[in-house]
């Protein structure tokens, strides 16, 4: 009995659900004649149903607005969009969905230094973009494949394919469960001396608490004042090492030696080349940067 109430219930939504989108078809449609007819019932309508933006069908970059903030139902319409591309880069098959606080589909890959990309929207400097990050040795296992192809590191450019390139070397401390605590953020200069083969062979990996005394004396030596320069990963944020480490009962931390990479594609050109909802420029272009990377580093 119960089994037939629910096959009803799930029947009844899904009928619903294709009523509704078929409402939506039609509403769209009277939308799009709508500087001809000028009909204020239809405008109204059409704002009031991007309250539910899930109901609505993909659209093309081009014809999605950058969203003002995580509110705007563009913000939905963009990252539903950029889904379908990330899926497209590589295949359907090697994307991943992280399902929690931070939801976010990510591009799966086997490059040895990196196994994931993430892709999305980034307002910065008053400007709109399509941001592509990509977090080079954030474990210590793929810091030894990027160290040992690139021991004295990598002189990196200012750009890929034309698309200006961010990068930021970070030390990374975590937990023994691999969650980062802290960052430390050397400037490309002061990489120089952390980001290379024999910086990684002397700290990457576990340190237990009664080899911290000594690991801050050796850490010095290549960033000086050091425990002054931490900060929360990803972020600008300050973060405090006695907090995070020495005023707990923990009993060592994880070290790695990476590098986050961010290319910014400028938003209206990320419009035009979205120009196929099966197989856009887009992809291809994105494609190709990741492309423009690897062969960086692995040198092929």
């Amino acid at each position: 009995m119960l089994f037939n109430c629910l096959q009803a219930i799930l029947f009844i939504i899904f009928n619903l659900h294709c009523v509704i989108s078929e409402i939506i078809k039609i509403i769209l449609d009277a939308s799009a004649l709508q500087k001809q007819t000028e009909n204020p019932f239809t405008s109204d309508f059409v704002k009031f149903l991007e309250n539910f933006p899930q109901w609505f069908p993909s659209r093309l970059l081009k014809y999605v607005p950058f969203p003002t903030d995580e509110a705007d139902p563009n913000y939905y319409y963009l990252n539903s969009r950029l889904n379908q591309i990330k899926k497209q880069i590589y295949g359907e098959e090697n994307t991943k969905e992280y399902v929690g606080r931070f939801n976010r589909l990510t591009v799966e890959v086997d490059f040895g230094w990196i196994n994931e990309i993430n892709i999305g929207p980034i307002y910065e400097n008053n400007k709109n973009f399509i941001a592509i990050w990509i977090h080079i040795g954030d474990t210590k296992k793929q810091g030894q494949q990027f160290f040992t192809k690139n021991p004295k590191g990598v002189d990196w450019q200012s750009d890929v394919l034309g698309f200006r390139l961010k990068v930021e070397p970070y030390i990374k401390l975590s937990d023994m469960y691999a969650s980062a605590l802290l960052w430390l953020r050397p400037t490309l200069a002061d990489s120089k001396k952390t980001h290379n083969l024999h910086f990684f062979n002397l700290f990457a990996g576990r340190c237990k608490r009664e080899n911290w005394l000594n690991f801050e004396r050796e850490l010095n030596g290549y960033v000086p004042d050091w425990k002054s320069k931490c900060f929360v990963p990803n972020t600008t944020d300050r973060a405090d090492w006695d907090d995070k480490f020495e005023n707990t009962q923990r009993s060592g931390f994880l070290l790695s030696v990476g590098t986050l990479l961010t290319t910014y594609l400028p938003y209206e050109e990320c419009q035009q080349l979205d120009d196929n909802e099966i197989n856009p420029q887009i992809a291809d272009r994105i494609r190709g940067i990741i492309s423009e990377i690897r062969q960086t580093i692995d040198g092929i």
